[in-house]
């Protein structure tokens, strides 16, 4: 299960009712719902906030970031990773060529 099928599912029987009982309040919907996936509510509402937020439903002061935000992130933050280990390996051959141009003098 993926969080864009639970968060669709939820969704749709929120926003029009539940289609067993229309009357249900949206909390128990979700929580039903939530227990039919065999998943927590908190899990849930994680999910439907992120897909309001890829939509673009949002009416916090923070939103947050998209999942393609999330993405380019995680992809930013390995290439740094990737270039501060490359910058070390420079510095450490910097400092062992640089001794040895000492010790050829």
């Amino acid at each position: 299960m993926t969080w864009s099928t639970a968060s669709s599912i939820a969704s749709d029987s929120t926003n029009s009712g539940s289609q067993t009982s229309p009357n249900i309040p949206p909390e128990k919907a979700r929580s039903q719902i939530a227990s039919d996936f065999g998943i927590h509510v908190g899990t849930l509402n994680k999910w439907l906030r992120q897909a309001d937020l890829d939509a673009g439903n949002t009416t916090e002061p923070k939103p947050g970031a998209t999942s393609d935000e999330k993405a380019q992130l995680r992809a930013a933050n390995r290439r740094i990773k990737v270039l501060e280990q490359e910058l070390e390996v420079m510095r450490g051959a910097a400092a062992y060529f640089g001794q040895a141009q000492i010790r050829s003098q």
